[in-house]
């Protein structure tokens, strides 16, 4: 259901109990997403990007143990970072692997996200995200692409990030970085 002209909020898709696979993207779509609403206990993958939905991600989510994808880009998110990673960090954090959240608004500054043990794509581009990288921050073990540009991030150290052995892209660009890289 990409590219139609569905107009409303985000609907409890929990009803829908066997539901792997949900695409919702390039919608109209909007409000905040109901902070209980739950994802089908069996779902893979959500995509409800492109819409206009604001707010965050609900913690329930967090809940959802078989989600590998997770795509939110181009809306107007605006929680904080950390309040997304929290409420992402029950057990979807052993399963997920591919969290897109770009062009969003999402602030504050990003934290150790190495609880994600799955997680191999990162997009956090295009956000409002600012502060300094806390040097003890670590990456996710088998993370291959980190994409944070354009936001004002602040790093002097990213000795940090060596511990990602997987990495294969890492797009910094168009930050407030001065950088000496310790790997």
């Amino acid at each position: 259901m990409i590219n139609n002209y569905i107009i409303g909020i985000f609907p409890a898709v929990s009803t829908f109990y066997s539901f792997k696979t949900l695409f919702l993207g390039r919608m109209l779509l909007s409000g905040t997403i109901t902070k209980g609403v739950k994802l089908p206990s069996t779902m893979k993958d959500l995509s409800i990007s492109s819409n206009f939905l604001d707010g965050g991600i609900p913690n329930s989510y967090g809940n959802t143990c078989s989600l590998r994808s997770l795509d939110m880009f181009d809306n107007n998110l605006s929680e904080e970072f950390p309040i997304i990673v929290w409420n992402l960090t029950r057990c979807s954090r052993n399963s997920l692997q591919e969290l897109i959240l770009h062009a969003n608004k999402i602030k504050d500054t990003l934290l150790d996200f190495s609880i994600f043990a799955t997680l191999k794509v990162l997009n956090l581009s295009t956000n409002e995200l600012s502060g300094k990288i806390p040097e003890d921050n670590k990456l996710p073990y088998k993370l291959k692409y980190l994409s944070i540009h354009l936001n004002t991030i602040e790093c002097r150290i990213l000795k940090a990030f060596g511990n990602a052995w997987s990495l294969l892209l890492f797009d910094m660009s168009y930050n407030n970085f001065k950088v000496k890289l310790y790997f």
